[in-house]
């Protein structure tokens, strides 16, 4: 299979069906970098579980890092689309980092809290009082600005990323997987 334009490690999302992410540069100035794809090579899945993405790697690995933190990549997505900025709240910061660290003690990407808890749960208990919350969850060893153009590419976790109906967001990492959680308080 000859491929268009250099690949990238996709990162799985949770309740994604599959998202192809490529590389922003221009195809014309580099080669096509020879690529693997993974299908059922998600990290956390069980035996026999079949994964809801595709991973693609490309031999060039990660892309170089941009050099800003979470909490600047994300406001700097949100300001490009001309969005209004969000307040980091410790709150949601709090049930991001907690749910980052569960998702990679279990090792798999989703929603669901070991103990059976969602996003809203888990907002409240940190102490967020909350109208409403919304929550990506992603894995990735290429660092934040990565997954953040990952979910990009899903509707579901893109419509989180851009919502206007929000005030605050939190960002939690634990290893390679990574969570953000958008809210409004009530």
């Amino acid at each position: 299979m000859k491929l268009l334009a250099p690949l990238l490690l996709l990162a799985p999302l949770a309740a994604c069906v599959e998202v192809d992410v490529r590389d922003p540069a221009p195809a014309a100035t580099a080669a096509p970098a020879a690529a693997t794809v993974r299908t059922g090579a998600t990290p956390g899945l069980r035996a026999g579980e079949n994964a809801p993405t595709q991973s693609i790697v490309s031999n060039g690995g990660c892309p170089a890092a941009s050099g800003q933190s979470a909490d600047r990549a994300f406001a700097s997505y949100r300001a490009a689309k001309g969005l209004p900025a969000l307040k980091r709240s410790p709150a949601l910061e709090a049930a991001a980092q907690a749910h980052a660290r569960d998702v990679a003690r279990l090792q798999t990407v989703t929603h669901v809290g070991s103990d059976g808890s969602k996003v809203g749960q888990r907002a409240r208990e940190a102490g967020y009082r909350m109208r409403h919350v919304h929550e990506n969850v992603g894995w990735t060893p290429c660092g934040f600005a990565f997954v953040l153009q990952s979910w990009t590419g899903s509707p579901s976790h893109l419509e989180t990323m851009v919502r206007t109906d929000v005030s605050d967001y939190g960002i939690g990492r634990s290893g390679e997987y990574w969570v953000l959680i958008t809210g409004q308080q009530g």
